[in-house]
């Protein structure tokens, strides 16, 4: 069964151009065949209506495409969702981007004696001192190797 412009809510304006010149039964699949410029000149609608009218259509077809987001978005949705532990250091912890990221592997590497050790000691302090503070025991498990 093929979808026609019977099948799909545009808006009025744009509905009733692309029956006029391609008619009620003709094929959704057609339409988003066509190329955008072909439309607006034979439809002579504005482009952003072109643009809305091939997204509804597209949409019937692909209905997964309603909640896509760009790649800026789905990092700004992750950044919101990130927890993170502090060093115990201001200034590293503006370095990393508010401190260790919970729930993820952070790998520290450098050549020997530049304080590899010396951060994990300060973060297993850190651990017990958050602990200490929320007068909790051990119910959370943090892994520091």
């Amino acid at each position: 069964m093929s979808l026609t412009l019977n099948d799909i809510d545009l808006p009025l304006v744009v509905e009733e151009k692309l029956r006029r010149v391609y008619g009620a039964k003709y094929s959704l699949k057609n339409v988003l065949e066509l190329d955008p410029d072909e439309l607006i000149r034979t439809t002579r609608l504005k482009n952003q209506d072109i643009d809305l009218a091939l997204q509804c259509i597209s949409n019937t077809f692909y209905p997964f495409t309603r909640r896509q987001m760009s790649v800026w978005q789905m990092i700004e949705k992750e950044r919101d969702l990130i927890t993170t532990f502090s060093t115990g250091c201001p200034i590293m912890d503006n370095t990393l981007g508010g401190g260790i990221r919970l729930g993820q592997i952070t790998e520290l590497y450098g050549e020997s004696g530049c304080g590899k050790t010396q951060l994990c000691i300060q973060l297993s302090l850190e651990v017990q001192r958050i602990f200490r503070a929320r007068g909790q025991e051990a119910s959370e498990l943090f892994y520091i190797v």
